[in-house]
């Protein structure tokens, strides 16, 4: 993650990624319930597991940002990297 400056509107959009994941939850759990392909429960897992680390990467990549937004931690004013 890059060392410029960030503002509101990356934070906004950071979260707003959030969304979008939430979307693929959604529309993988439709596919396993009413697709015309029949998953096992190993590809339901492992298709879980892996939104779920999509997740924790967005929220790392969010905190980063909240963090330069706010100068906090880390980006503190005086605070080398």
């Amino acid at each position: 993650m890059g060392f410029w400056k960030k503002d509101r509107f990356d934070l906004e959009a950071d979260i707003q990624e959030m969304v979008s994941i939430a979307t693929i939850c959604k529309n993988t759990a439709d596919t396993f319930l009413d697709g015309e392909r029949r998953y096992t429960e190993d590809e339901k897992h492992t298709a879980m597991h892996g939104i779920a680390i999509m997740i924790e990467c967005q929220v790392e990549k969010t905190m980063d940002t909240m963090k330069r937004v706010f100068e906090l931690d880390e980006y503190r004013q005086g605070v080398k990297p």
